[in-house]
């Protein structure tokens, strides 16, 4: 049976490496692939073991190197066959709620409003500042004339409260 030493395949794949490597390039254009189908050039002669002897193991060489580069390719044209666009998930994909999940946002919506008007009226309007009209804590405190620290705590009350309603008390 004939096998190739480590050593010989260290050899053979030295001496060849600069044509190797640009017979590679011709057909695939990523540097790194080539670099990746040198290394498994390396590990498939290290496993290659037959009853015939190799008379030219520089084209033995390049036949294993071209069958690697089809292979490659091959499965890179599969990924992008497989591949679906944003667009066609687009198609397949519906962003309508269901009935049940539009109902339950409804009256989550309907709990959260109540739980609003339940707040005490300074809560309240700090709440609706935040949250409806996007000022900070100290814009809302500046605009209702209280002090920042009043209305970042009356904002933890309004959460806390609103959270509790329509989380906790779930219907």
């Amino acid at each position: 049976m004939f096998e190739f030493t480590i050593n010989d395949i260290a050899v053979l794949l030295h001496k060849h490496r600069g044509e190797l490597q640009r017979f590679l390039a011709g057909r695939i254009a990523c540097p790194e692939t080539v670099e990746d189908i040198l290394q498994i050039m390396f590990l498939r002669l290290s496993a290659y073991q037959t009853e015939t002897r190799v008379d030219n193991p520089r084209a033995f060489l390049f036949k294993i190197a071209a069958n690697l580069a089809t292979d490659h390719l091959r499965s890179q044209q599969r990924r992008n066959e497989t591949l679906i666009t944003d667009e066609q998930i687009d198609e397949f994909l519906d962003y309508t709620p269901s009935p049940e999940t539009a109902l339950i946002s409804q009256q989550q919506l309907a709990v959260l409003k109540q739980a609003i008007q339940e707040l005490p009226p300074k809560c309240r309007d700090v709440f609706i500042l935040c949250k409806f009209h996007h000022y900070t804590y100290l814009q809302a405190a500046q605009h209702l004339g209280i002090a920042e620290s009043t209305a970042t705590k009356h904002m933890i009350k309004a959460l806390e409260h609103c959270k509790r309603r329509v989380f906790d008390d779930s219907f």
